[in-house]
């Protein structure tokens, strides 16, 4: 891939709380990278992890977290007002618990599907994938289904049904641990 076509994958940002819907800040898969190991997201990640109610913990989650939609640009936080599609996808693997570790060696290694980024949910036990899609094969929705079944067919996990929707959020976390795609920091 080209410097030309890494910078064309333009995602959007926006800052919390998660009802904000508009957004006029572009960023990289790098530019998320950077926030995620920063220390910036540090303190707020470790205090959600520190909630033990469920309810209290989804509601800390979207009040304090920035996040992006990684599939591309929005003049409004909904699937019908994409702008451009940045040919990614964005999959949660929620509670996948004591496989974490190994579930993300595999996916980084996975011989089908070309992982931009994946690091640790900021619940602690889940994963968020980042994969390339080529949209000249099949829409995003296709695309999704597809992907949903072979993470269940190969690594017998599930993946959030909401990750079928283009707008899909997804909150940004620390996470020092994180793998990006040497592409991507390569410029």
């Amino acid at each position: 891939m080209t410097k030309e076509e890494l910078n064309e994958r333009r995602i959007q940002f926006y800052e919390h709380p998660v009802t904000n819907a508009v957004s006029h800040k572009e960023v990289s898969v790098a530019d998320v990278f950077c926030l995620i190991t920063s220390p910036q997201y540090r303190d707020i990640t470790m205090k959600l992890r520190s909630i033990t109610d469920e309810k209290e913990r989804k509601a800390f989650k979207a009040r304090n977290f920035d996040f992006v939609t990684f599939s591309g640009l929005f003049s409004y936080r909904k699937d019908e007002c994409m702008t451009r599609h940045s040919s990614l996808m964005s999959l949660d693997l929620d509670h996948v618990g004591a496989r974490l570790k190994e579930l993300k060696a595999a996916l980084v290694n996975d011989p089908y599907f070309e992982t931009e980024l994946l690091f640790t949910s900021p619940s602690g036990d889940g994963l968020k994938w980042i994969v390339e899609i080529n949209l000249d094969d099949c829409d995003h929705r296709t695309w999704f289904r597809a992907i949903q079944n072979y993470m269940r067919q190969v690594y017998n996990v599930e993946v959030d049904e909401k990750c079928i929707n283009e707008s899909r959020t997804c909150f940004i976390p620390f996470d020092i641990d994180v793998y990006v795609n040497p592409l991507i920091c390569e410029y």
